[in-house]
């Protein structure tokens, strides 16, 4: 019953999340309104405030570092850096993004053959430019089940320690003998004492996180990576499996 609430709950929050996304939407512009519209660059002047080039660059720059996990920087800072990289941003960095783009461009039209892809290979003092066929994804096994390293497993809802077990041999017919996170270690039954592990079984994963971290997790983090260790029902050792995508808000 706690576990449906608790899917119920986080359903209720993604629909709020598409209601904000919809509403957000909404007030852009038309396409009809905006496509008489001519774009012509703009000449780099970091030392003129009135053309807003540095705002942008602060902003959008502490956006990423907000998204990563990176320390934000001052406008001033950001200024003294934004002068020294131009040359590097009009050359080589533009050029590889121009690449980058043209790969998620195939990608977001659902191109599934591999040959529509390409790696890029360059040289700008050569200059050489080469392209090749990117090489499939190594194929691995677990129990019956085939898998290659953009596979995973999704777990919504945040579950208590117990909940996660058991949801894993439920569905997948695992059990689970070790739970981390980067260099984390949330669960280890070998290493805990009888009365800790007693009371983390019921205590929820993101709480177990914060603890072991010793830090909060950010209110706009809304998964967490996890590996596991595992053994199928019968207790034999299962050498690898995909990673965890926890989505517990």
């Amino acid at each position: 019953m706690e576990q449906r609430r608790r899917k119920n709950s986080l359903v209720d929050k993604e629909s709020n999340e598409d209601c904000r996304i919809n509403e957000m939407l909404s007030h852009l512009p038309k396409h009809d309104e905006i496509s008489s519209i001519k774009i012509r660059p703009h000449e780099f002047e970091k030392d003129d405030d009135s053309n807003f080039h540095i705002d942008y660059i602060a902003a959008t720059a502490n956006l990423r570092a907000e998204n990563y996990e990176i320390s934000p920087a001052d406008r001033g800072k950001i200024k003294r850096i934004a002068g020294n990289i131009i040359p590097a941003i009009a050359t080589t960095t533009a050029m590889v993004t121009g690449l980058v783009c043209l790969e998620v461009y195939k990608f977001i039209q659902g191109h599934k053959n591999i040959e529509s892809y390409k790696n890029a290979f360059v040289n700008l003092a050569l200059p050489f430019f080469g392209f090749s066929e990117p090489v499939p994804p190594r194929k691995q096994k677990y129990l019956d089940h085939e898998y290659t390293l953009w596979d995973r497993f999704d777990v919504q809802g945040d579950l208590t320690l117990e909940e996660f077990i058991d949801h894993f041999k439920r569905e997948h017919k695992l059990v689970v003998t070790m739970l981390s996170t980067g260099l984390c270690l949330l669960f280890n039954p070998h290493f805990m004492r009888q009365p800790s592990r007693a009371n983390d079984m019921k205590r929820r994963i993101s709480e177990i996180y914060e603890t072991v971290t010793d830090a909060k997790i950010p209110t706009h983090v809304r998964s967490l990576a996890l590996d596991m260790t595992c053994e199928d029902l019968d207790g034999n050792d299962i050498d690898d499996v995909p990673y965890i995508r926890y989505t517990f808000r």
